[in-house]
């Protein structure tokens, strides 16, 4: 099934994009910020059965803990402080680790920018990464602003899962079999599914769960003469036996010179027919076909006229497609927070709860909070 609508191209002029992988992460078993946790942690205990005590991901710089909101106003830095834009849509899955405190709150409040619009994007997951095309055309007129972040607040646990030389059985917890917020999707309709008392049985295809990356990304976009022409080709829904038939698909209809899938999917639209599919070593969420895009940019210098198809997926088996013609090369900018104030031997960051952590909450309203 393929859902589409016709409104006129997007231009992008820039992307500006960090990542931060999981060994720079640490677990915490009893933050000092639980309050403002348990919000989200009273969620996954009632949608996915997930303990209340588990252990906290956190990232620490300079002793205090970022946050997806952190993020969001690092990859923003770049443009000019007092510079005006019509909008700014940012759009995040995951909940920050300050749930009362929003990041678009955090955005306007923080960042040195002017918006004449503000708006956020909740719960497309990957889908996000395209699906801002179509809002955009509705809040712009001369210059925008789109950010995507994201970060997870709950470690995958791979003990959760078996793996045996026939593939990957979880054992069944809940009546309703549905999905992980950390990552994995378990499909009820595909003939290679097999369910039985014990739990859920699906055959080896992959070595188990995709890599995952927090990230944060920014663009700069425009509806007319920028750098990237962006077409909206709109959602398709996918499943493993007609993968490669809407791939086909696609490429009769655009000619790509280059394909970008989402990282976590490759599998499932890696085709022999197709030219060069390009992935991450980690999925990066909603951010992953810009960050993959970015760095080919980066790496190739394309000249004017390569065609690029974007493909962002979830594990809801829907995907949104758009086209992207290069015609100059746009503002490419790789973030990092400083290597020597990720706090990587911090003792107290693994006290119990009769003991405070040394990190302290980063975000305006959680600092108040703790005091």
């Amino acid at each position: 099934m393929h859902n589409s609508l016709r409104i006129p191209p997007l231009f992008v002029d820039s992307i500006h994009w960090l990542t931060l992988p999981d060994q720079d992460y640490v677990l915490e078993a009893s933050p000092e910020d639980y309050h403002a946790l348990s919000p989200y942690l009273y969620a996954e205990k009632a949608y996915l059965g997930t303990p209340m005590d588990s252990e906290i991901r956190a990232y620490i710089r300079n002793g205090k803990r970022v946050t997806s909101g952190d993020m969001a106003c690092k990859v923003l830095e770049p443009f000019q402080q007092d510079s005006c834009w019509d909008a700014i849509v940012l759009a995040q899955s995951y909940p920050d680790r300050y749930a009362l405190n929003p990041p678009l709150a955090r955005l306007l409040h923080e960042v040195p920018l002017h918006f004449g619009t503000y708006l956020g994007l909740s719960h497309l997951g990957p889908l996000a990464a395209v699906e801002f095309i179509p809002l955009m055309h509705w809040t712009m007129q001369r210059q925008a602003l789109v950010v995507f972040s994201e970060q997870r607040i709950l470690p995958w646990k791979e003990e959760d899962v078996g793996f045996s030389e026939q593939g990957l059985f979880l054992p069944r917890k809940e009546e309703d079999v549905g999905f992980s917020e950390q990552g994995l999707f378990l499909p009820r309709k595909e003939e290679d599914v097999d369910f039985s008392e014990q739990g859920l049985f699906l055959p080896r295809k992959e070595e188990g769960p995709y890599p995952r990356t927090d990230m944060a990304v920014a663009m700069e976009v425009r509806p007319a003469g920028g750098a990237l022409e962006l077409h909206y080709e709109g959602k398709h829904e996918w499943s493993h036996s007609n993968a490669e038939t809407i791939l086909a698909s696609l490429i009769r209809k655009y000619s790509p010179d280059q394909i970008f899938i989402q990282s976590a999917l490759h599998h499932v639209f890696d085709s022999d027919s197709a030219p060069a599919v390009h992935r991450r070593a980690e999925d990066a969420h909603s951010g992953d076909v810009w960050i993959q895009l970015a760095e080919w940019l980066s790496l190739n210098q394309p000249e004017p006229g390569t065609r690029v198809l974007l493909a962002a997926g979830d594990d809801h088996h829907q995907m949104s497609v758009c086209s992207v013609t290069v015609h100059s090369m746009p503002a490419l900018n790789l973030l990092t927070f400083s290597e020597g104030e990720i706090c990587h031997e911090e003792s107290g960051l693994y006290d119990r709860k009769d003991q405070r952590t040394v990190a302290q909450d980063s975000s305006t309203y959680a600092s108040s909070l703790s005091r």
